[in-house]
């Protein structure tokens, strides 16, 4: 049977990373601002808004920086086409906190004897990261998507990865 492992990182923090990660590798527009990057992620999905009909999956021909994090829409367009009890749907910080619990989780969901996971904590990104604000409206935007992915949580437990010692979450 198909089974799905979903890992998920605080949207902003995703926004973020990618945006250094672009900046990095000059793949940026000149005079392109993250800021501009946001605010038109961000008017891309009102304008969508505006046109589609209710329950609607936001998809759309292209993959911008900010749709990347709206989870929601496509966790729970995921979860009515799949059964439920195929997804293992977790979260970056659950996986830093105690990787070991994570993996040993894994494992069983797959069905395989649990290994000793030796997991260390690495630094993911690079050495020399760039500190930048978060764009104005950025964290608010993704508020209503956060809360409608704990939504889905709620109604869908058996997919989510949630024990009370290592809680689904994206807080600190």
């Amino acid at each position: 049977e198909l089974r799905f492992f979903v890992i998920l990182r605080d949207p902003v923090k995703r926004m973020m990373s990618a945006y250094q990660h672009k900046l990095q590798r000059h793949i940026w527009p000149e005079g392109w601002t993250i800021d501009d990057e946001v605010q038109e992620g961000m008017d891309k999905f009102h304008e969508w808004l505006l046109h589609s009909n209710p329950g609607e999956h936001y998809s759309t021909p292209f993959a911008d920086t900010v749709k990347r994090g709206l989870y929601d829409h496509t966790i729970g367009f995921w979860l009515n086409e799949f059964e439920p009890a195929q997804f293992k749907i977790l979260t970056l910080k659950q996986l830093a906190h105690d990787g070991s619990e994570v993996m040993n989780a894994i494992h069983e969901f797959i069905g395989v004897s649990p290994r000793k996971a030796d997991i260390r904590q690495t630094r993911v990104w690079p050495k020399r990261a760039i500190n930048l604000p978060v764009p104005e409206g950025l964290t608010k935007f993704y508020e209503p998507h956060v809360k409608a992915l704990f939504e889905l949580k709620e109604q869908f437990p058996i997919a989510f990865h949630d024990p009370p010692e290592n809680p689904f979450s994206f807080a600190k």
